[in-house]
């Protein structure tokens, strides 16, 4: 789902809300790229809000894409929008600043490569 938002901190806040209440007991990895330098946080999801407001809060506006449901944890990706980005960074087609939200663990178990969130389960051993 692709939603538009005139204020980044909306975009943020929408994005949150639809994690807490999907995956109220998920941990998440936030990556805040911005002239191909990422700033990874990880953060249990009822502690995402603060971290998307702080990461986003330079877009002038934002475009969202959430897919909860996504191979890999890859649940969500905020991209800044807008003719001018405040701050040090201009939001430029292919280089436009972004946040991509993977979710790492869902109740205490890993999501593993090629699951769903939903299909979240514990590592494979790999008998090392």
């Amino acid at each position: 789902m692709r939603e538009k938002f005139r204020e980044s901190d909306k975009a943020a806040s929408y994005v949150s809300t639809g994690l807490q209440s999907q995956f109220p007991s998920a941990t998440a990895e936030v990556i805040h790229v911005a002239r191909n330098w990422p700033q990874r946080v990880t953060c249990d999801i009822r502690e995402i809000g603060p971290v998307l407001q702080r990461m986003c809060r330079s877009f002038p506006m934002a475009a969202v894409e959430y897919h909860p449901d996504n191979a890999y944890g890859f649940v969500a990706e905020i991209e800044c929008h807008g003719e001018r980005a405040r701050g040090p960074f201009r939001s430029r087609k292919p280089d436009r600043e972004r946040i991509v939200i993977l979710l790492t663990r869902i109740n205490g178990k890993e999501v593993i490569v090629g699951s769903t969130p939903a299909q979240a389960g514990p590592a494979p051993d790999l008998g090392e």
